[in-house]
């Protein structure tokens, strides 16, 4: 993710913190969570891609691919 990103991403999991009180690992689990998404984007635009060209077609394209990976669903 570049700087811009990283910035969005920090100020999501400070939200999940101040605003929602979420547990340091549900805050960890969604880092993680979004971190692997970012890196699938990465490889899915060759390269560099901004959130707002992220489409339905992106999202499910992810979902398959966790799929066919066997990704536990459920949150440990």
């Amino acid at each position: 993710m570049n700087k811009s990103q990283e910035n969005l991403l920090k100020r999501f999991l400070t939200y999940l913190t101040v605003e929602k009180s979420s547990s340091l690992l549900t805050v960890n689990n969604y880092e993680r969570d979004i971190n692997c998404f970012a890196e699938f984007l990465t490889e899915r635009f060759n390269g560099d891609f901004q959130w707002k060209q992220v489409g339905s077609l992106d999202i499910r394209a992810y979902l398959s691919f966790l799929n066919k990976e066997e990704y536990a669903f459920n949150s440990s």
